[in-house]
């Protein structure tokens, strides 16, 4: 029961940071592979300390009877602090959503030779129709869709990997700011984690899981890097400078990989806007209660000349820019931990 745990939490938090972004390869290109040998270096870094992260706040949880991401916060920060975090959450959640959008645009462009604007309208329509009709099962969907990406993406990664090693090396731009890339990679990828590890919490028994889950999640993920890192390091930089380079590395596969990669990552682009976006639309209509049906078409068609800037750009800014402030959060999270430790009041106990 208690190993059903571990691997349930384990799955949810690889979920929360693998999506369809992670899995066009862009991004692990901008924050990784750019800097060769190092980006490698990086990734271990984060996942060292993704690692702490998530046995950190999984315990904390815990020990303290904390199941959701309300309670946590309010166990550790001030109002005025939860109302800004409360704000950098859903903004970054409406970012994610303008990303995919942009990633939609990206897909047409590259593989029909369409406009941005066509793929970026295709999903901006799915999205809306969605959102007011209530379509249900989108996390069903996730979790059969994304699995399916993964596991192509390994078997691209490790094939490619293979016909390209003997062929070149990786090739090193720069080694001056491959650590700031990486931990702002785990900034952005931060903040889902805090919302998500705290209702994970109930699913364990005691905190020895949330070490296992630590390791799992975490090597999980710098396996994933590596593979990622170790396929785009080695492509060419035309591949390289590509809006999404995994699709490149697949149409080299063959046909058969390339059709697989176009349909489940579409799929995959859609339902993460839409997760994102309903977020967004449920916390404004929640809080100010404006006709779902307006709010939807505002936010859906508003996001369009945000989600006209390329792919490329919204990651190296949008991400770059909540890296900054998901490290700030996480570093406020440790603070105020110790602050109460000290203290020894309250939700003052001991994480480890």
């Amino acid at each position: 029961m208690e190993n059903k745990g571990v691997l349930k939490v384990s799955s949810l938090i690889i979920g929360s940071i693998v999506g369809a972004g992670f899995i066009t390869g862009k991004e692990v290109i901008e924050f990784f592979s750019l800097y060769g040998k190092y980006g490698l270096y990086g990734a271990a870094f984060i996942c060292f300390l993704f690692f702490l992260l998530i046995s950190s706040i999984l315990i904390y949880s815990k020990k303290n009877n904390i199941d959701n991401f309300p309670d946590f916060i309010s166990s550790i920060t001030s109002k005025k602090e939860r109302v800004l975090i409360d704000v950098v959450i859903y903004s970054f959640c409406f970012a994610v959503y303008c990303v995919m959008l942009s990633a939609s645009g990206a897909l047409f462009s590259q593989f029909l030779s369409f406009t941005y604007f066509y793929g970026i309208f295709f999903i901006s329509v799915a999205c809306f129709l969605s959102f007011i009709y209530d379509i249900e099962g989108i996390s069903t969907i996730n979790s059969i869709i994304i699995p399916l990406l993964l596991i192509g993406t390994i078997l691209i990664c490790l094939l490619y990997t293979h016909k390209m090693s003997y062929k070149t090396t990786y090739n090193i731009q720069s080694s001056c700011s491959w650590l700031l890339s990486a931990v702002l990679y785990l900034g952005y990828n931060s903040i889902l984690a805090l919302i998500i590890l705290p209702f994970s919490a109930k699913f364990i028994s005691n905190t020895s899981s949330a070490f296992w889950i630590g390791i799992l999640s975490s090597l999980s993920l710098f396996i994933l890097l590596y593979l990622l890192i170790s396929a785009t390091s080695l492509s060419p930089l035309t591949i390289k400078n590509l809006e999404i380079p995994m699709l490149a590395i697949s149409s080299l596969m063959g046909k058969p990989f390339k059709f697989f990669y176009i349909v489940l990552l579409q799929i995959a682009i859609y339902t993460t806007a839409l997760s994102s976006g309903y977020a967004c639309i449920f916390k404004i209509s929640h809080n100010w209660s404006i006709n779902k049906v307006f709010l939807s078409f505002l936010f859906c068609f508003a996001s369009i000349p945000i989600s006209l800037i390329k792919f490329s750009v919204l990651i190296k800014y949008l991400y770059t820019l909540f890296g900054i402030i998901g490290i700030s959060i996480v570093l406020l999270f440790f603070i105020n931990i110790l602050r109460k430790n000290k203290k020894g009041s309250g939700y003052g106990k001991k994480i480890f």
